[in-house]
């Protein structure tokens, strides 16, 4: 019983985290899309790139200001990456 229960918290916590943005999300911000990598200054904040750009075109972009560019494969990808983390952990 208490598997299946484990198993459930694990499905509802990938499904949850897999609509926040992650690492190489193609993003929209102020019209122009961009991709993203976190900053490395605090939790939900990004460095927004444009595409086979080496240097930033902004800098610690708060995850609020922005908005993801979704798209099923995406989510799909996200949810299997943080269902894996959690059975393996």
């Amino acid at each position: 019983m208490r598997e299946i229960e484990v198993k459930i918290r694990q499905i509802i916590w990938a499904f949850k985290i897999s609509f926040r943005p992650t690492t190489y999300d193609r993003v929209e911000y102020k019209g122009d899309y961009y991709y993203i990598k976190s900053s490395l200054v605090g939790e939900n904040i990004w460095n927004l790139f444009k595409k086979d750009a080496w240097l930033p075109t902004y800098r610690n972009i708060r995850g609020n200001e922005f908005k993801i560019k979704n798209s099923l494969k995406r989510h799909i990808l996200v949810f299997k990456f943080h269902l894996n983390f959690q059975k393996l952990n």
